[in-house]
């Protein structure tokens, strides 16, 4: 009897099963990531409104620097003029006085991520000290 060349079908299952879980995990790494590379650009976003408002409350006069709370919008896409995709937020300025003439300014922004199952309370945070002139007090 004459023997054919080939694949038995258990090997062809067993390879097919094979490339298959690899091709999933895969596909699975890439969802992981493309979620993991949206976060982090949500929460750049919200540093860059951190730094913004620090920056505002620098330029302020010391006595008008106080803690405050509003709502802010997180560009997630990079279109400043549509606010149809962005993040909404919240915005909290804490302002303490350790020390005469300093002042301990804390900007937290907080938003909901909207992840693929879930929803995720994420914050960023930016602190600093401003200092009074003490001569011109």
């Amino acid at each position: 009897m004459r023997k054919l060349k080939g694949f038995t079908l258990t090997e062809t299952v067993f390879t097919i099963t094979l490339l298959t879980l690899i091709w999933l995990a895969a596909a699975e790494l890439m969802v992981a990531s493309k979620i993991l590379g949206s976060v982090a650009k949500h929460k750049i976003q919200a540093i860059y409104v951190a730094e913004r408002a620090m920056e505002e409350l620098h330029r302020k006069p010391f006595a008008q620097i106080t803690s405050s709370t509003s709502n802010v919008s997180i560009d997630t896409r990079g279109t400043p003029d549509n606010y149809t995709d962005d993040l909404m937020g919240t915005q909290e300025v804490t302002v303490t006085s350790p020390f005469t003439h300093y002042k301990k300014v804390v900007v937290t922004v907080k938003w909901n991520d909207r992840l693929p199952l879930s929803t995720k309370e994420m914050s960023e945070r930016l602190a600093s000290f401003i200092t009074s002139d003490p001569q011109t007090n």
